[in-house]
């Protein structure tokens, strides 16, 4: 009975010991058991190991080696030790192992080492390195995370530190793998060792540190693995690619030390900070985003997105960050500012807007296409320079594409860019978009033509200035600033309308719709206006001196179709009509008028009065005249001669209407009409006024013709009364 009871209390303060060491780091190992098995023995079995018994921390503590075989950790609810060595080896089998270190010997530390072959962690119970141990990754072999033929997840716990030295890979195998870092835990990669996999997948669920602090080249974890990060991702050297998802809900940093982070798909909401020289790049694909949701980044590095990026719920990019889009696409779903851009390749998408930020600048290079996706903006605050040849593009359709640039912003090409829909020429996929300019959209270098194609509209209320080559606008312009051609011409090929001025010495070419718009206007010229064969120039006429006018400081040619309308002045509904004989200056060139209009529509006059359109050496006057009047001429032929007789003695004493009667005449057809006639014979339309090489009827003509007269006159009244009157 004494040695059971004695027993009773040994066991007792065996399990107590055994709780004592798991919740602490254990004071120094008293016992370094060495496994002595080959493949597929259990740890439980004592006769495997050196010495005899199963090392699992109670009364006695362990240090257990493991350079050979594969051990089946069988131990009901785990086994807790000191320290692990693990060389060439596996760890299998079903339940948890977890590793304490030594309080007074922290210098001591496991290992799991790959050197002649690879070796292997297994186990579904999983590996806890604890807070007080520390476990080293080493030798250029791969090192196995997983159990064999899918029999689960194994975890890699860490509550304390791993260190990861040498050229091996890290590798997810069998069923998959987890490393899983707590907040007091710390994975810390010193070596450009890689993440590989075997088939399965791998998990880094981060809550501590994981970090790359040494090594000078490249970490990649493959598209395997997907990072969850809730606490710190520190680079701070070389560079480390993940290829997979990535979650990042905590801080992200790339420190001034390291060259490059790089990050594929996922969702992240926390902080990415990128230190000066270094680099973070996005490359996710454009089936799987990495989705920025209210995240925000610092630092003076840079943010390179090669991949896809959306950017939602107000995430923010500090000014002070350059950021480089040469990928798949970089969408805003809220509103987004950057303070330093290359764009060089392609698609802003998403309704929230990208801004070039106050003092910011922007580069738009390279020689591949860039799009602006329906209800997409680009917002230029501060500076834009497009340095490349490649086309941008729109593909927007309902809910257009929209380039705005605020007073204080300057978007200015450097070089022969086009602004299209992918396609050349007329506008079949009804696509549109619009460039808004209230502050500079400027032409300074590339000396030829830079294009905006006609799905691109144009509304400048601030100044567009063509310092070199030619700006040609293909779809509507409104201009209600100023267009500025010191250096270069524009070409106007769509509808173009506005008040405002083109100032400078360069020729600007309407071949579209030109006008005032909504307002009246005398819009003035510094250079050369021509008109093309496809164009329309519309003059409005509201007043005496309410009327539109060019005024040309150079040269003015004429060509397609010229439209006069008259409309309402102020406040009125209707529209003007001029009283009497007015004159419209309508078009002044001081260095000459050449050509003319192929058509020319004017409006309705007044009774007794047309529009004539007078085209002179320096000027193009509009004026309302009076009609000329032949009197005389009754079958309106231009010249007042005998055949205007016979048709006032057919139509004599009746109703008839005739043509050009003299003033004060009306009713039938009378001798007063035939006086008119006689007074007027041998006058013209184009000298209506008696000329004095104009002879009067001869007497026979007259005497004829008053015979016929007298003999028509005799019938009628005989036909009437038989009471013949002598006379006409």
């Amino acid at each position: 009975m004494m040695r059971i009871h004695h027993y009773g209390h040994l066991a007792w303060s065996r399990a107590l010991l055994i709780v004592l060491a798991c919740a602490a780091p254990a004071i120094g190992a008293d016992t370094t058991a060495s496994w002595n098995g080959e493949f597929l023995e259990n740890w439980s079995d004592t006769t495997q190991w050196t010495p005899a018994e199963i090392p699992n921390n109670g009364a006695v503590t362990y240090n257990v080696s493991l350079t050979h075989g594969n051990v089946l950790q069988d131990v009901e609810g785990g086994v807790t030790i000191n320290n692990l060595t693990l060389t060439d080896a596996f760890l299998s089998g079903s339940e948890p192992l977890t590793i304490v270190g030594e309080e007074l010997a922290p210098e001591v530390v496991s290992t799991w080492t790959a050197a002649l072959q690879n070796s292997e962690i297994r186990n579904t119970g999983g590996v806890t390195v604890g807070a007080g141990a520390t476990l080293e990754v080493q030798g250029s072999g791969p090192k196995n995370l997983g159990s064999p033929s899918g029999g689960g997840v194994t975890t890699l716990a860490v509550d304390g530190a791993v260190r990861v030295f040498g050229s091996g890979s890290i590798n997810a195998t069998g069923g998959g793998a987890v490393i899983e870092t707590s907040a007091t835990g710390v994975f810390d990669l010193k070596s450009d060792a890689d993440f590989g996999s075997v088939g399965p997948s791998g998990v880094i669920n981060n809550a501590g540190v994981f970090s790359k602090t040494a090594g000078t080249g490249l970490t990649r974890l493959n598209s395997s693995w997907t990072v969850s990060n809730t606490g710190v991702v520190r680079v701070a050297a070389g560079a480390l690619e993940a290829r997979g998802v990535v979650n990042n809900d905590g801080e992200f940093i790339v420190e001034p030390t390291a060259t490059l982070a790089e990050i594929a798909g996922g969702t992240s909401s926390g902080s990415f900070a990128v230190g000066a020289g270094a680099t973070l790049e996005v490359s996710a694909p454009t089936f799987a985003p990495q989705v920025f949701s209210g995240a925000a980044f610092t630092g003076d590095g840079e943010l390179s997105i090669t991949g896809s990026a959306d950017f939602e719920l107000d995430a923010t990019v500090a000014d002070t960050l350059a950021v480089s889009f040469s990928g798949s696409r970089l969408r805003t779903l809220s509103p987004l500012s950057l303070g330093s851009v290359d764009w060089s390749a392609g698609s802003l998408m998403g309704s929230g807007g990208l801004t070039i930020a106050p003092g910011g600048s922007a580069t738009i290079s390279g020689s591949q296409d860039k799009t602006i996706t329906t209800g997409a903006s680009l917002v230029v605050a501060g500076s834009v320079a497009v340095t490349g040849s490649g086309d941008i593009n729109t593909n927007a359709i309902g809910d257009g594409a929209t380039i705005t640039v605020p007073s204080g912003g300057l978007f200015d090409l450097q070089a022969n860019a086009r602004f299209s829909d992918t396609l050349a020429g007329s506008n079949p996929n009804n696509v549109s978009g619009e460039v808004h300019n209230s502050g500079v959209f400027r032409k300074s270098a590339g000396g030829g033509a830079a294009w905006l194609q006609d799905m691109w509209s144009f509304v400048n209320d601030g100044s567009v200035e063509v310092e070199d080559g030619q700006l040609r606008f293909d779809g509507t312009f409104v201009n209600n600033g100023v267009v500025e051609l010191s250096g270069g011409g524009v070409v106007l090929n769509g509808d173009a309308s506005g008040p405002g001025d083109f100032t400078g010495s360069g020729l600007a070419t309407f071949n579209g719709s030109f006008g005032t718009g909504e307002s009246l206007a005398t819009v003035g010229f510094g250079g050369d206006v021509q008109f093309g064969d496809q164009a329309t120039l519309h003059i409005g006429v509201a007043g005496s001196d309410d009327f539109d006018a060019l005024s040309i400081a150079g040269s003015l040619s004429l060509d397609g179709d010229f439209v006069a309308s008259l409309l309402a002045p102020g406040d009125t509904e209707e529209p003007f009509t001029p009283i009497g004989q007015e004159d419209f200056t309508i078009l002044i060139a001081e260095d000459g008028v050449t050509g003319a209009f192929d058509s020319v529509a004017l409006p309705d006059s007044a009774e007794g009065y047309e529009w004539v359109l007078d085209i002179g050496a320096n000027s193009v006057v509009l004026s309302h005249v009076l009609i000329p009047v032949l009197v005389g001429d009754y079958n309106e032929n231009g010249v007042v001669d005998a055949a205007d007789f016979t048709v006032w003695r057919d139509h004599r004493d009746t109703a008839f209407d005739l043509a050009n009667r003299a003033p004060g005449l009306s009713g039938a057809v009378s001798q007063d009409d035939y006086d008119a006639w006689v007074a007027h014979f041998g006058k013209t339309l184009d000298a209506i006024s008696p000329a004095t090489n104009v002879p009067e009827p001869t007497a026979l003509l007259l005497v004829t013709i008053a015979s016929g007269a007298f003999g028509c006159r005799r019938r009628a009244e005989t036909d009437k009364n038989s009471t013949p009157e002598i006379g006409l």
